[in-house]
């Protein structure tokens, strides 16, 4: 069973500064962007983009499925899977400290435990209303989701109220 605990109050002020992790590079970061396009590659990594049909395809069973809210659904534009679990070693620590470096410019919403393995949800830009970008991590399998959009902050607190023990 998954174990979540809230990490922050979801406030903008702490965020406005932050960009989107579509940029290039963040005040000095990696963004996420280029992290995936370094390791999207390598050997024995997989990579998924999903946009288009085969994404409405995806927000349908979503939908029918109320693994997200209906608002977070609706504003979703693209996902992005990239999974280092069959990688070298060196890759996926350097997959790391890149993410690491990449994370910074994002903020720390939720953390969700389930026996070993350790999954951290982040958003990017926020505001009083939205957030640019929902990011699940899971460091020690080097597993990333990014779910591209502009998604309502009210769809992330009810994320969280439905998923805290």
């Amino acid at each position: 069973m998954l174990g979540f605990a809230p990490i922050t109050h979801m406030s903008a002020q702490n965020s406005k500064s932050q960009n989107s992790t579509s940029q290039a590079n963040v005040n000095g970061h990696l963004s996420l962007e280029s992290v995936i396009k370094k390791y999207k590659d390598i050997r024995n990594a997989d990579y998924v983009k999903m946009d288009g049909i085969i994404l409405g395809m995806a927000k349908l069973a979503m939908k029918s499925e109320g693994e997200l809210p209906s608002s977070a659904v609706d504003a979703l534009k693209k996902m992005t899977v990239l999974d280092l679990d069959d990688c070298t070693w060196e890759n996926k620590d350097a997959f790391r400290k890149d993410m690491t470096d990449a994370l910074a410019g994002c903020e720390l919403v939720l953390e969700a435990n389930d026996e070993d393995d350790k999954v951290s949800i982040y958003v990017g830009k926020m505001t009083e209303t939205y957030f640019e970008d929902f990011i699940i991590y899971e460091s020690k399998d080097c597993d990333l989701v990014i779910m591209h959009g502009k998604f309502p902050v009210e769809a992330l607190r009810q994320m969280v109220e439905e998923n805290i023990d």
